[in-house]
C-alpha cells in the first residue's frame, strides 16, 4: 500500500516533529510513504476568508502535486475535511471539477486512514497519561470524524481517555474567528480546558494542529498545569 503524506502549514511551521511522526506512524503499519516536495498550503484559509481566486490557485497546485498518489494522508483534519467538503464547490462547473472528483475518495485524515483503510487500531504506542480528546469542529461537522481517533486512543497502552461533556462546544479557534472575536474565542478555549483539568486530564489531544495551538496559547498565558499534544505524537509515543 502506498500513500503520499500531506503536511499542512500549521504542522510545517509550528510542529514539524508531528510531520516526521506521521511518516513514522504510516511506515510502522506497512505503508510505503511518499512526500511530494512541492506541496504547499491547501488554500483553506483563503477560501474561508472569501479569497476564492487564491483558494483555487492553491487547490490546483495541491491536485497537481498529489496527482500520482494512491492515498493522500494528512495530519490536520480541518485541512483534509476542507478539501473533501469544499473543493467540489470551489471547482463546480470548471475544468478542474472532474479532476477534483478523482481526489475525494483518496484524501484522509490519518485517523480515518488507519481505521478504515489500513484497518489497524493497535499501533504499539505507550502513553501512561490521562488524556482529553477535543474534536475539530469542521471535520466533525463536515465529514463526521468522531469515532476514529477515539478508537485509536483507546488502544494506546497506559492511556486513560476521559470524555468531555463539552464535546459539541467549539474550542474557539476557527481560523480568523480567534482574532476577530477574540473574547468569545478565549472564553470557549477556557471552557474546554477547564473541563479537561476538572476531569483529571494531563494532556489535551486533537486531530487538528490549529485547535491545539489555540488551546496551548491559552494554557501558556494562564499558566495552567496541562499540555496539548497532537494525536499523531501520542500514537507514536513509547513512554
Amino acid at each position: 500500500m502506498k500513500a503520499s503524506v500531506f503536511i499542512p502549514c500549521s504542522v510545517d511551521q509550528f510542529g514539524a516533529q508531528t510531520g516526521f511522526n506521521l511518516i513514522e506512524l504510516l511506515t510502522r503499519v506497512g505503508v510505503e510513504v511518499d512526500y511530494p516536495l512541492e506541496q504547499t498550503c491547501c488554500g483553506k484559509i483563503a477560501y474561508y476568508e472569501g479569497d476564492k481566486d487564491t483558494a483555487k490557485r492553491l487547490g490546483e497546485m495541491f491536485m497537481n502535486n498529489f496527482s500520482a498518489a494512491d492515498y493522500i494522508v494528512g495530519c490536520s483534519s480541518s485541512c483534509t475535511s476542507y478539501m473533501k467538503r469544499y473543493f467540489g464547490k470551489l471547482y463546480y462547473n470548471s475544468a478542474y471539477h472532474n479532476t477534483y472528483s478523482n481526489y475525494v475518495n483518496r484524501i484522509f485524515d490519518v485517523t480515518e486512514f488507519l481505521v478504515h483503510v489500513v484497518k489497524k487500531l493497535e499501533l504499539g504506542a505507550k502513553f501512561p497519561h490521562t488524556v482529553a480528546f477535543v474534536d475539530d469542529g469542521s471535520s466533525f461537522n463536515d465529514c463526521g470524524l468522531y469515532l476514529e481517533p477515539r478508537l485509536l486512543l483507546q488502544k494506546v497502552e497506559g492511556l486513560k481517555l476521559v470524555k468531555l461533556n463539552s464535546e459539541n462546544v467549539s474550542c474557539g479557534f476557527g481560523e480568523s474567528f480567534a482574532s476577530i472575536f477574540e473574547p468569545v474565542s478565549t472564553h470557549l478555549a477556557k471552557i474546554k480546558i477547564q473541563e479537561a483539568i476538572d476531569k483529571g486530564a494531563e494532556y489535551i489531544t486533537s486531530t487538528d494542529m490549529g485547535c491545539l495551538l489555540h488551546l496551548q496559547s491559552y494554557i501558556n498565558k494562564a499558566k495552567l498545569n496541562i499540555k496539548c499534544k497532537h494525536i499523531v505524537d501520542i500514537l507514536t509515543s513509547n513512554e
